[in-house]
């Protein structure tokens, strides 16, 4: 089966009313691995103040704790998006399905077993909201970021950066 199989108009027009919701955490995403690769190479610079006789070593180590928390916060940031959004959209989501149930009526609850109903409107659900909130931004982070990091490379080593961004393409 292929994904376009599960790709329904009705969850189409979800994505477009999460649209917010998914930028913000795909932006949280994006600013939480610039600041990690931020927070390597402060690492990278300590790392080379230390075999500079430790000449520039109280900047290093004061860069390091910056990037640190900084990253910590970002990662804190993600995750309030990540929950913020995801949660008002469950809400909206289960609503609305409980809203068609109520208008379909006890006849086709009684024809439906309460097990399926209730999977319906609570794991379904779990699994929309998972795709929406962290997979499709996973998605589009590592292709920003793979694209970002072959510019770079391109620049200084145009056979790395071709490799990079095939790697990034093949991963999403």
């Amino acid at each position: 089966r292929t994904p376009e199989m599960y790709m329904t108009k009705d969850l189409r027009q979800r994505i477009k009313q999460s649209r917010r919701g998914i930028a913000a955490v795909t932006g949280c995403m994006i600013l939480a691995c610039a600041l990690y690769a931020l927070l390597m190479l402060s690492w990278g610079g300590m790392l080379l103040a230390l075999s500079n006789h430790g000449k520039y070593l109280p900047w290093s180590i004061g860069s390091v704790v910056f990037c640190t928390a900084v990253q910590r916060g970002s990662e804190h940031l993600l995750a309030y998006c990540r929950a913020k959004s995801g949660t008002a959209f469950k809400r909206t989501f289960r609503a609305e399905l409980f809203e068609k149930l109520f208008y379909l009526g006890p006849g086709f609850i009684d024809r439906k077993r309460s097990g399926e109903l209730i999977n319906t409107l609570w794991e379904k659900v779990e699994w929309v909201s998972h795709y929406l909130f962290y997979y499709v931004p996973t998605s589009v982070m590592i292709l920003v970021f793979s694209t970002v990091c072959a510019a770079v490379w391109l620049t200084v080593q145009p056979l790395v950066g071709v490799v990079i961004l095939l790697g990034g393409l093949l991963v999403t």
